[in-house]
């Protein structure tokens, strides 16, 4: 080689990687060469540096043209590199000494440009026991070209050795294998080869991993090694023997297989590298040409390890033509260069080729010291053709994967392969997956939790407590407060009226009740009359407790007059609480306790509805046996140790008619306090902090949704009241907040459980784990992780949780086939035993804890409430204008999780969103009504026809919103506030809140954000009644309107981030810029307004009278400033003030804002319809009044004459431009006008807009994307 070449295509993928972090040494790879005999390291040195002198791609640098494209050429003075002596014989141990040495080597970087590509050494670790170590830049050489070099290296030192002429080279050129490349992909074998990867990739799952956590490339990698002995290779090759295959495609059937196991998976998809040299001139050239293609397994419920094995050969064999086809054009195919999602899982690397190494006489022993990168995990399988065995590698991503879990991998894939090859023709789902002790330790040692358990009911405990404690108070609503005794009393004659009414065991009571003292009495009447209550909550719509009411069948309902009026259609008897005659039959109603009607713990203590996935609410019978043992086992490790013999206030926030309600009445029924918190209140996060402050609060039980606000309404601030025990629930508990609690000074609980299982079956405090968990089993309760045929698998491993023991619900209300399904054997337990599937994934830490994972099918949980996705489906498919839909949640922006409705329509039109949030809002409650729908031609579907969630689109989220811009200042802040706390890109002030997916969590969010912005105060039912921004703005109690021509335009007061000052275009109007509050969270923004400025003559005068408002605000740098068009010369004149003060500016945005060209200077004034042009562009102001209209207009010919005669000063500092490029002449100045007045960098970003529209609230969407994260900016202020 003595020309330049280009890159060979395998080579280009390490160029390009390489390039994407210089300094790492990921691409490294190294071997080295045992040797044990006497060696004549002259001689060998010899041997060494003649190979590497015939091997081209080792002597070579890299370089780019002036177009950037790499190019290849021979290294001057090649020959001169050194060769390094090392000898650890000396050490203790010589070889971990050596090992070492090699580990550190690897750790240092290649510069392509100028650095030799390999390393040579050799180590000694005695007097005949030698080591030759090579490490080789991946971009030269693959693990067979290694293998040429080794081999021309024992050649040539074996014929040094025995004085004869070493044998002439065999190596190809280079060049041969770049041109090969070229014709290749000129040719119709790469057409062929294009079709084939590309149409066997469409519609794929994404992959499946080993891994419990992603993570980024590493630069280093984890390494496991074992050995498989010559029985295990004798039973690999029975089973390639009985199936026609290799044993290679054995190992690789059967690792599938273990992936599929372990993961649950049943399409799969592996790397396989090969070497494609067959048949090609580099089949003597050492160089890198390894490519990988992808190797998609399926898994039959069914599927033999033989099966697998033939299915494995059959695809390799479809694609032996094609694997010259690269990975990297595969992926560019599929259109995932810009994406993350991986192509394929771990990798598969079979190394069948036999070094057979002889250095005169003396084996050489060949040892991988690393194959170079690791994106995830990789199998390598070495052979050395002398009959002692496999030997197994797995190297693993350190950021995905630790040393522990690494090697557990290693030990079970090859308990596993054993098992699996033994046992070829049975299915390998039923081959164990267990090592030793593991059954012991899964089903005994973290299930050990069998304590005795009273054969007591509810209102037993109840009665022993009001007869223990009558005169403390046991409850504590907004309409009065009662002793044990009296609450007791009431209770009792409730349950006197409810008997005469037929109330008794397995019979029902419904409550329709408000959150007074009269919702708590009921619910404890139902209970001492022996029935089981069903908690109708008053919000939900009318079909949907209609629903409710006709399913339960309830003897009788309680409701209130007030409430019952919108539910008379129901045919259920009726008892109305406030009505006259029932509290004439209460006062003659005895207040002892009702005949002993045989109530049992056996017996139904209430029906709990949840979301069903057949269209229709499923109840949920909960037994007094399960609701006892989960007082048993609170009172013992929550309530006691808590409460240390002192009386405590719980608050009950929940609404009844969610399980998690019993969190609180188990206090109740320890003897302590209640707090039955009312509606508003725990609706409003602030109200509900002074709740707990005032009545001195010692427990809550709360959703880690509203746990979030909570924190965000200062529940963790310094001198604040908490409680003592705090319990989370409903919902995962993301790491931000588990992190933020767990040090908060407060017992706090992460309970979990369906309602299937009596509300919590796990359990744990926060301060046992730095990361989220669910925790341990309960009281007498089982938890298993089983595969989908109920298997056990092994800790670590992801599967499906099932709970068994005494939480067990009896199961759904006249549902036996739903029933049967969900509550099954218990293969595990006592003979007659069930267990309930839950439907969630879980896995076993290695403390016997429990982590959890997400769903095995479609429900989902959003703000703690659980939804089956198949309910919502089921309406939308019975509205007449669709035919098929799919609802799915999406978290499209972080930490906003929002369902999205995707519907076929049923004819040529698609029904409008509203029309379809209206219909399923009338069936449904509000939490189930996807604020957002997206019409399709068709729902995507996988190959194997199930929903293909990747292929669904993100909603355009501007589709869901319409209606008048905002009119004046107080409805352009109030429509971003809107827009910020709904996630969408901007909102009108026709739009409703509720519509558009706000929630009550989100209202106390925009209380907080009004009474931030406003200073007012405002209620949650304020909310509700007016919520549209057209509607609220009158409602704010501060006119605000007398600010709108103010310089200083407050537009967000509060956030930790810097404050962003955004100079208002030559409109002199900064109220444009409320559509950044949404793309800007946690970012105080102001505007800076000229409309009124007269007495300005120039932008210096303007700027140093912004200066002046900023620093009212700001004292200090650094400063961020923005400013669109003329506001833009008026910004950049700010900073250099700035500057020349001695200030700092660490951001300065020109927003489609250029100096003046000369040409334009000489231009007539611009007249009214271009100031109308430019108002009419900023489409937040499309109300203005006549008023301000003139304003607007007198505001924009002053500022143009002022831009007309400016000429920016330059600038010491950085700059970034926001370039319009949509409707602009070719006399429009660009970016580069600003080099004269910028000494620094311009970076330039481009969007989709016209001049004018820049300041609509699509383009500004998109503007505060571009700016730098709040968490930069705040390192650099």
């Amino acid at each position: 080689m003595t020309e330049p070449l280009p890159l060979g295509a395998a080579q280009e993928g390490i160029w390009t990687g390489q390039q994407f972090d210089p300094d790492s040494p990921a691409f490294n790879t190294a071997e080295y060469v045992e040797i044990r005999g006497p060696v004549d390291v002259r001689l060998l040195e010899a041997a060494v540096r003649g190979a590497v002198g015939e091997a081209e791609a080792l002597n070579v640098v890299f370089e780019e043209d002036a177009d950037g494209r790499p190019w290849q050429r021979p290294r001057e003075n090649h020959g001169l590199w050194p060769l390094h002596l090392v000898d650890t014989s000396a050490e203790a141990d010589p070889l971990a000494a050596a090992t070492a040495w090699m580990r550190a080597d690897l750790d240092n970087p290649v510069d392509l440009r100028k650095d030799p590509l390999f390393r040579q050494a050799f180590l000694r670790l005695g007097p005949d026991h030698l080591l030759w170590y090579q490490r080789v830049h991946h971009i030269a050489l693959d693990g067979y070209g290694l293998s040429l070099v080794a081999r021309r290296v024992a050649e040539l030192y074996t014929a040094l050795v025995e004085g004869r002429e070493p044998p002439p080279r065999t190596f190809g050129s280079l060049s041969a294998v770049v041109d090969e490349d070229r014709a290749y992909a000129d040719s119709d074998r790469y057409a062929a080869a294009r079709e084939h990867w590309t149409s066997r990739a469409q519609g794929r799952p994404a992959p499946v991993v080993l891994a419990r956590r992603t993570g980024k490339l590493a630069r280093t990698v984890l390494r496991a090694t074992a050995d498989l002995d010559a029985a295990g290779i004798d039973a690999l090759k029975a089973v390639a023997k009985a199936t026609a295959t290799t044993w290679s495609e054995t190992v690789i059937a059967a690792f599938a297989a273990y992936l599929h196991r372990m993961t649950g998976a049943d399409e799969l998809t592996l790397a396989l590298p090969v070497m494609s040299r067959l048949g090609s001139v580099s089949l003597r050239v050492p160089c890198m040409v390894t490519n990988v293609v992808p190797l998609w397994v399926r898994v039959e419920p069914t599927a033999t390890l033989a099966g697998l094995t033939a299915q494995v050969a059959a695809e390799l064999r479809a694609g032996r033509p094609h694997l010259r086809y690269r990975y990297e054009q595969l992926r560019r195919d599929l259109r995932m260069v810009a994406s993350e999602r991986k192509l394929f899982g771990p990798s598969v690397n079979i190394m069948p080729f036999d070094y057979g190494l002889s250095f005169a006489g003396h084996r050489g022993v060949v040892h991988n010291v690393s194959a170079g990168l690791v994106e995830d995990l990789v199998v390598h399988v070495y052979d050395r053709a002398d009959g002692s065995g496999l030997r197994i590698v797995l190297d693993a991503n350190p950021n995905c994967y630790d040393d522990e879990e690494l090697t557990g991998h290693l030990a079970r894939f090859l308990a596993f392969l054993r098992r699996v090859t033994a046992a070829a023709d049975t299915p390998v789902a039923d081959v164990d997956l267990l090592l030793d002790g593991e059954r012991r330790l899964l089903l005994q040692e973290w299930n050990d939790t069998a304590r005795p358990l009273p054969a007591v009911t509810v209102p037993a405990l109840f009665a022993a407590q009001a007869a223990a404690t009558p005169d403390r108070t046991a409850l504590v609503a907004g309409d009065a407060t009662l002793t044990f005794a009296e609450l007791d009393r009431r209770a009792d004659r409730l349950a006197h009226l409810l008997v005469a009414r037929g109330a008794g065991p397995d019979r029902h009571v419904g409550l329709l009740l408000p959150r007074t003292s009269e919702a708590i009495v009921a619910l404890l009447a139902v209970l001492k009359a022996g029935a089981a209550y069903v908690p109708v909550d008053p919000d939900l719509p009318a079909r949907r407790v209609a629903a409710m009411l006709a399913d339960s069948a309830p003897v009788v309902l309680l409701a209130t007059e007030a409430l019952w009026t919108g539910h008379r259609q129901s045919e259920v008897p009726v008892l109305l609480v406030d009505a006259p005659a029932t509290v004439a039959e209460l006062a003659e109603a005895p207040d002892a306790p009702v005949p002993d009607a045989g109530l049992a713990p056996e017996h139904a203590a209430c029906l709990i509805y949840t979301s069903g996935s057949t269209g229709v609410p499923k109840g949920v019978v909960v037994e007094h046996r399960g609701l006892v043992n989960l007082f048993h086992h609170h009172r013992d490790t929550m309530i006691r140790p808590a409460a240390g013999g002192r009386v405590c206030r719980a608050a009950l926030s929940a609404s009844l008619s969610f399980d998690t309600s019993w969190e609180g009445l188990l206090w109740l029924l320890d003897g302590h306090e209640l707090h039955f918190v009312d509606d508003d209140r725990r609706r409003d996060p602030a109200a509900m902090l002074d709740y707990v402050d005032r009545h001195g609060i010692d427990f809550m039980d709360i959703t880690p949704t509203y746990a979030e606000e909570l924190v965000a309404n200062g529940f963790l601030d310094a001198g604040r009241h908490r409680p003592a025990v705090l319990a989370l629930g409903g919902e995962a508990t993301g790491p931000a907040l588990w992190t933020a609690l767990r040090d908060a000074g407060m017992t706090v609980y992460n309970l979990y459980g369906p309602t299937e299982c009596t509300v919590d079956t796990l359990w744990c405090r926060l301060a046992e784990s730095a990361e989220p968990i669910v925790g341990r089993p309960l009281t007498n309760t089982r938890a298993y992780v089983l595969d989908p045929a109920r298997r056990l698998v092994p800790p670590g491993t992801v599967g499906e949780l099932y709970f068994a023991g005494a939480p067990v619900a009896r199961g759904y209300h006249d549902r036996p086939e739903q029933t049967a399904e969900r509550f099954v054997e218990d293969p595990f337990g006592p003979p007659g035993g069930r267990m309930y599937r839950t439907g969630d994934l879980a896995r076993w830490r290695r403390d016997g804890t429990l982590e959890f994972l997400g769903r095995a099918d479609d429900q989902v949980k959003i703000r703690g409430f659980r939804i089956e996705p198949g309910e919502i489906e089921a309406v939308l498919l019975a509205h007449p204008l669709v035919a098929q839909a799919a609802v799915v949640p999406r978290e499209d922006a972080p930490g906003q999780v929002r369902l999205v409705g995707y519907v076929v329509p049923a004819g040529d039109t698609a029904p409008e969103p509203a029309a379809l949030r209206q219909f399923v809002a009338e069936r449904l409650p509000d939490y189930m009504v996807p604020p957002a729908f997206v019409a399709l031609e068709a729902i995507p579907r996988t190959t194997n026809g199930k929903l293909d969630r990747a292929a669904l689109p993100a909603p355009d989220l501007t589709a869901t919103v319409g209606g008048r811009a905002p009119r004046d200042h107080r409805e352009a802040v109030l429509c971003g506030l809107f827009a910020d706390l709904l996630g969408l890109p901007e909102v009108g002030i026709d739009d409703d809140f509720f519509s558009l997916g706000g929630h009550s969590l989100l209202v106390a969010r925009l209380m907080g954000r009004v009474r931030a912005e406003f200073g007012v105060e405002i209620s949650i039912r304020t909310v509700f009644e007016a919520p549209t921004v057209a509607k609220l703005a009158p409602a704010l109690a501060t006119d605000t309107g007398g600010g709108s021509t103010e310089v200083l335009l407050p537009l967000r007061t509060r956030g930790s981030g810097p404050p962003l000052f955004c100079v208002a275009p030559a409109t002199g109007l900064a109220w444009s810029y409320a559509a950044l509050l949404a793309s800007l969270p946690d970012r105080p923004v102001y505007g800076l307004q000229s409309v009124a400025a007269t007495d300005c003559a120039s932008v210096a005068d303007l700027a140093a009278d912004h200066v002046r408002r900023i620093r009212e605000i700001q004292p200090a740098g650094p400063y961020h400033l923005l400013g669109a068009s003329f506001g833009g010369l008026v910004a950049h004149e700010m900073a250099t003030q700035l500057a020349e003060s001695g200030e700092s500016v660490a951001l300065l945005a020109l927003l489609d804002s250029f100096p003046v060209p000369a040409a334009w200077r000489e231009l007539p004034p611009p007249g009214e319809h271009h100031a109308a042009a430019a108002v009419l562009g900023q489409a937040v102001l499309g109300g203005l009044d006549e008023a301000q209209r003139r304003l607007a207009y007198d505001a924009f010919a002053r500022n143009s004459r002022l831009a007309a005669g400016w000429t920016p000063r330059r600038l010491r500092g950085d700059v970034l431009v926001i370039e319009a490029t949509d409707g602009k002449t070719p006399d429009w100045p660009g970016p580069q006008s600003w080099e004269p007045h910028v000494d620094g960098r311009i970076d330039v970003h481009r969007l989709d807009c016209t001049h004018d529209g820049m300041l609509a609230a699509g383009p500004l969407a998109r503007v505060g994307a571009v700016l730098p994260p709040v968490g930069d900016l705040r390192r650099a202020a």
